[in-house]
């Protein structure tokens, strides 16, 4: 019998995060995570998304307002076909503030869906072959962290 997996049918824009994702790994991939800054990566995705159909607006400004009164901008890196933000994190650590920061992003723009997306450079043959691997799973795999990792809220 196939194996059937979760019911991911109550995902708001799920098929938008899903092509977001998508595009996500294509632009990790390509560019072989080499370890570029943000802006570089968050460049490539938007060359991706757009040549995907998708409308793109980068380093939007959100602006919250008390009384009246603006009290705080923030920028956001990326709002997808005006329905999904990302927010677009590289480097070998995520910053513990930056699911906090989507979610301020998210409230100030009253959106329902944000992706926080982490890359994190790649290591290299010869890295690869000199450090060691903590083992953070029961059955003995071990972990590197030479993917992308990717987090929603919806």
């Amino acid at each position: 019998m196939p194996r059937k997996g979760p019911d991911d049918s109550y995902l708001v824009h799920r098929e938008l995060t899903g092509a977001i994702i998508g595009a996500f790994f294509e632009v990790y991939n390509s560019l072989d995570g080499a370890g570029y800054l943000e802006a570089v990566y968050l460049g490539a995705l938007v060359v991706e998304l757009q040549a995907r159909g998708h409308r793109c607006l980068r380093e939007g400004l959100i602006e919250v307002v008390y009384k009246g009164v603006c009290v705080g901008k923030y920028r956001y890196d990326l709002l997808v076909d005006g329905q999904v933000l990302v927010e677009v994190k590289a480097g070998d650590l995520l910053a513990p503030n930056a699911k906090r920061q989507l979610l301020n992003y998210l409230r100030g723009t009253g959106l329902q869906v944000g992706l926080l997306l982490h890359l994190v450079p790649s290591l290299d043959s010869s890295a690869a072959s000199t450090k060691k691997f903590s083992t953070d799973h029961d059955d003995g795999r071990t972990c590197s962290r030479s993917r992308p990792a990717v987090s929603a809220r919806s």
